[in-house]
């Protein structure tokens, strides 16, 4: 019953305009029904925009956080692994990173400027352009596995890839 009530409130709340007269009571709804079968599912699954919407902000409450194709993801991306004991961070440094292009340079300038009073050691992994893949790897450069085989594209694409990218090293499936 604690699984239907959660797919009904997934469904009702992906339909509903984020900031409409109801989405606040859906919201709720989704967290209710969260709540009354997180221990009954062993894996959750969702966008990393859902997230913050559908989970508690508890941190390490999950044993293990995906964030997968994050080389796309910016690092509005990185609030989910807060909620982690251990973090798997998947991704491409080859594919196409966040764009900046709509966040004017002064803006990235008072970012920075921002960070440099933090004194994090990261700062540039940090601005808009960059992905939570690049912050990952700066982070945990010693802990990065690349992956060989390959089983998304057709045989020309991946073959072009692999020739003009990956010095041949990856394994067409």
């Amino acid at each position: 019953a604690g699984l239907m009530r959660l797919v009904s409130a997934v469904s009702q709340s992906s339909s509903a305009a984020p900031d409409g007269a109801r989405s606040a009571r859906y919201r709720s709804d989704l967290a209710a029904a969260l709540t009354d079968c997180a221990a009954s599912v062993p894996c959750w699954i969702m966008p990393t925009w859902r997230v913050s919407q559908c989970l508690p902000a508890t941190l390490r409450s999950f044993d293990l956080v995906v964030i997968d194709e994050a080389s796309q993801s910016n690092v509005g991306a990185v609030l989910p692994l807060l909620r982690a004991t251990r973090v798997l961070v998947v991704g491409d440094g080859k594919q196409v990173s966040p764009t900046a292009a709509f966040v004017s340079e002064a803006r990235i300038g008072d970012l920075k400027a921002g960070l440099l009073r933090s004194r994090h050691p990261y700062i540039e992994q940090l601005l808009p352009e960059r992905s939570v893949f690049d912050l990952a790897q700066t982070c945990y450069a010693d802990a990065r596995v690349a992956l060989q085989q390959h089983f998304r594209c057709v045989p020309g694409c991946i073959a072009f890839s692999n020739e003009h990218f990956y010095h041949g090293r990856l394994l067409p499936r």
